[in-house]
């Protein structure tokens, strides 16, 4: 099982483990959590990419993103995976709200 997937609540509900109303209204309510988690998969070609494309439509991808960044997590979080998240904050030099605004001006790689 990935880290973090054994936090989850159960299917059909938001992936996370811990408080924040954004959760309520994120665009993931409802979704398969493996495709934010997928088993053995996250070095794989593609992965994640349509765990992204429910993130890119979502109303609290910052905030989502800013819990993965706080605390980080396994999965796509607020439309990053793992290293993108990683290289996202490292050019942020650990902040975590500059790191938010770098991702929302669109230098998220």
């Amino acid at each position: 099982m990935a880290a973090g997937v054994a936090s989850l609540p159960a299917a059909g509900r938001v992936p996370v483990a811990g408080g924040g109303e954004w959760r309520l209204r994120a665009a993931c309510r409802g979704e398969d959590p493996e495709l934010f988690f997928p088993p053995g998969r996250e070095d794989g070609p593609g992965w994640g990419a349509r765990a992204r494309a429910v993130c890119r439509r979502c109303a609290v991808r910052r905030d989502c993103l800013a819990y993965a960044l706080a605390a980080p997590e396994e999965g796509v979080w607020g439309g990053l995976p793992p290293a993108g998240r990683e290289s996202l904050l490292r050019r942020a030099k650990g902040d975590v709200a500059r790191a938010v605004e770098l991702a929302a001006a669109g230098r998220a790689r």
